[in-house]
């Protein structure tokens, strides 16, 4: 018989206990392959404190993994 492709999803777990005054980026590899994480927290919290919306920081996020040519699907979550 034929093999088949298959995908196996290995993913990136880390915990952390953060102050109440912190921020959360969930994402998905399509992220942070091409946008380190600390990179992402550090922009987040940046956008978060000139006022923006966790909402537009997670678009401004997926627009930059795009621009960066990432190749695989975006999804983020900022909290």
């Amino acid at each position: 018989g034929s093999a088949k492709n298959v995908v196996i999803a290995v993913p990136f777990v880390s915990s952390a206990v953060f102050p109440a005054n912190e921020v959360l980026v969930a994402g998905s590899d399509g992220l942070f392959d091409v946008i380190p994480a600390k990179s992402c927290v550090k922009i987040a919290r940046a956008a978060l404190a000139a006022g923006r919306s966790a909402e537009s920081t997670a678009q401004e996020l997926c627009t930059m993994a795009r621009a960066r040519k990432s190749r695989d699907d975006i999804s983020v979550v900022v909290v």
